[in-house]
């Protein structure tokens, strides 16, 4: 019980930021930036230790309900999306890990992303592209 109040607290904690991280777009107005959808497929990579991490997130559901799956290319277990939500073109995903709780903070610019991941101690950057899903 005491880890998964941890990781609500994580989680909350993370939105707490994400929201303010909208809120202060350095004077551009939030109504004149669209929002991300955050249903779709997303290319992405990053640096794991020194390894280069590729793989596919397929996102999928409404408005408060997303969740997903990410598929690793290098063979790593599929991870679980536990949430995603969009103000802007800022975006926060979550995914439950063994032990752990992955965070992404993705800005977008048109189909393409940057931003940085924590799970843990474990920090880092990702970049990647969205796409819509093949239905």
């Amino acid at each position: 019980m005491q880890a998964r109040t941890h990781i609500s607290t994580v989680v909350f904690c993370a939105l707490a930021i994400f929201v303010s991280g909208c809120c202060t777009t350095g004077g551009t107005s939030a109504d004149s930036i669209p929002t991300v959808e955050p249903r779709g497929e997303y290319q992405f990579s990053f640096v794991d230790r020194g390894e280069s991490v590729t793989g596919k997130a397929i996102i999928d559901g409404a408005p408060g309900q997303y969740t997903g799956t990410v598929h690793f290319d290098d063979g790593r277990p599929e991870t679980k999306v536990s949430s995603a939500a969009a103000s802007g073109n800022l975006m926060l995903i979550t995914a439950d890990i063994p032990g752990a709780v992955l965070l992404l903070r993705l800005r977008f610019d048109g189909d393409a992303f940057a931003g940085d991941w924590v799970m843990g101690r474990a920090v880092g950057t990702i970049t990647g592209t969205r796409s819509e899903m093949d239905r």
